[in-house]
């Protein structure tokens, strides 16, 4: 889980950058589906 907070840290920098608006949403997406298969 600490390295799926790493990447979203590191992937909202790079939002903040200008770089890919969509990885977030991806990440997002699959924070919410890992959350999901958890339970």
């Amino acid at each position: 889980m600490s390295n799926l907070t790493a990447l979203s840290n590191q992937e909202m920098e790079n939002v903040n950058g200008g770089t890919h608006p969509t990885t977030l949403l991806l990440l997002t997406l699959l924070l919410i589906g890992d959350e999901s298969a958890e339970e």
